[in-house]
């Protein structure tokens, strides 16, 4: 049978008492490092994959997912009460979203409620750019008491805006003087501000090019 060390053993031979405590040590330091990483599990670094239910630092990197799918390729399922989807940006933009010719930028859905909502305490809710023939930004209403676009307080719009169906605007529309409206398209009339003689007036121009005053300020 081989030979066994006790404790009466290891507390006479020193060299025993310090193999034996050197055991209980290096036992309990394990197991303070397990229990560290447990309760403070190190943040993904980059080239680590994501992991759930903590903070990712990808440094100055960019993480890129692709894939060849007619489903889409990331869907984020929100069944409380909180966000779906939030982009935060400090300086820059904190969602951005690119179509190809035959993609959607970004496209919202809901059956009952807010599709997409934007808020902003100084900048710009959503900025929608057209280049060429596009379009920058499109609202689609179906049925007759849906609306397209909705917006509250102040809002202003600015270059060449169209509207296909009935425009309501409530409780008042301010319109800018203007120097050159333009000739409208065939069938087209435009409603528009201009200045004469430093009183503004309210004209409509056709497509013939006739202006013609429909009101001037008193």
């Amino acid at each position: 049978m081989e030979p066994t060390t006790n404790l009466n053993e290891a507390v006479e031979n020193p060299r025993s008492r310090r193999a034996l405590l050197a055991g209980v040590a290096g036992g309990l330091g394990a197991w303070l490092v397990s229990a560290a990483q447990r309760a403070m599990p190190a943040e993904a670094a980059v080239g680590d994959p994501i992991r759930i239910g903590q903070t990712n630092s990808a440094g100055s990197g960019t993480t890129e997912l692709r894939a060849n799918t007619t489903k889409p390729v990331f869907r984020a399922v929100q069944v409380g009460g909180g966000n779906g989807l939030r982009g935060e940006a400090t300086s820059g933009r904190g969602v951005v979203g690119i179509g190809g010719s035959g993609g959607t930028g970004l496209w919202g859905y809901s059956p009952n409620h807010n599709g997409v909502f934007a808020t902003s305490d100084s900048g710009i809710c959503v900025n929608a750019r057209a280049h060429g023939s596009s379009i920058g930004l499109f609202g689609d209403a179906q049925g007759s008491s849906s609306r397209a676009l909705v917006t509250f307080g102040r809002s202003e719009l600015f270059g060449n805006v169209t509207v296909s169906g009935q425009l309501a605007v409530s409780p008042s529309m301010t319109l800018s003087e203007t120097s050159a409206a333009g000739v409208p398209s065939a069938n087209q009339a435009r409603l528009f501000a201009r200045d004469s003689g430093g009183k503004t007036e309210l004209c409509v121009q056709f497509a013939t090019g006739g202006v013609q005053v429909i009101a001037t300020e008193p």
